[in-house]
């Protein structure tokens, strides 16, 4: 998606300490900064549409619930009625990348999906990847991670996405680098080499 507004929260800034490519990298230091990614039109819904969230990602530390990317609420709110809520995080018990998503269900109606292990201070590449017929996949590295296939709902009402936490204040601590969402386009089908360079 072009053009849109993100607002930097808290101290979260570039780094060159870690990167993936270019030199820097985001920083989020676990400690409430995040950036604000504002969804004035709900471009970023990725129910009932193709679309690729994709980004790298560099956990370093799990002694939280480290939550990458959220958008509609979080863990401690998933009993919104206005729609779908979803986010990604490092998960505190598994060492392991989720995407998890709930359509106002409370907690019953929460799904995660994700496989393996992640270690921390690793460089991984993330690729969730939604249809217009529902079917949603998990890639880590390029590899299928997990699937579902889910009638993901849009918000009754818009919800910006956060990248460092969600909406109930779960924040990240690491890196983040090269992110990019593609709407109209299920750019992954099936395991794929991640990319060599950075995103155009």
């Amino acid at each position: 998606v072009r053009n849109v507004n993100i607002e930097t929260l808290g101290n979260a800034q570039t780094s060159t300490t870690q990167s993936k490519f270019g030199g820097s990298s985001m920083y989020f230091d676990g400690n409430g900064d995040y950036l604000e990614w504002s969804d004035v039109q709900n471009n970023l819904d990725l129910g009932g549409q193709n679309s690729t969230l994709e980004f790298w990602v560099y956990p370093t530390s799990n002694a939280s619930d480290n939550i990458i990317i959220g958008k509609g609420g979080g863990f401690a709110n998933w009993n919104l009625t206005n729609g779908f809520i979803w986010l990604v995080n490092y998960d505190l018990g598994n060492q392991r990348i989720n995407f998890c998503f709930n359509n106002g269900g409370g907690n019953a109606g929460t799904t995660c999906i994700g496989s393996g292990t992640q270690s921390e201070n690793n460089w991984y590449h993330v690729a969730i990847v939604t249809t217009a017929a529902n079917n949603i996949s998990l890639y880590i590295n390029g590899t299928l991670s997990g699937s579902a296939t889910h009638a993901i709902s849009k918000p009754a009402s818009r919800t910006n996405v956060r990248i460092g936490t969600d909406h109930s204040s779960n924040f990240f601590t690491g890196y983040i680098d090269d992110l990019r969402f593609t709407k109209g386009t299920a750019l992954y089908t099936a395991n794929f080499t991640p990319p060599a360079a950075a995103l155009s």
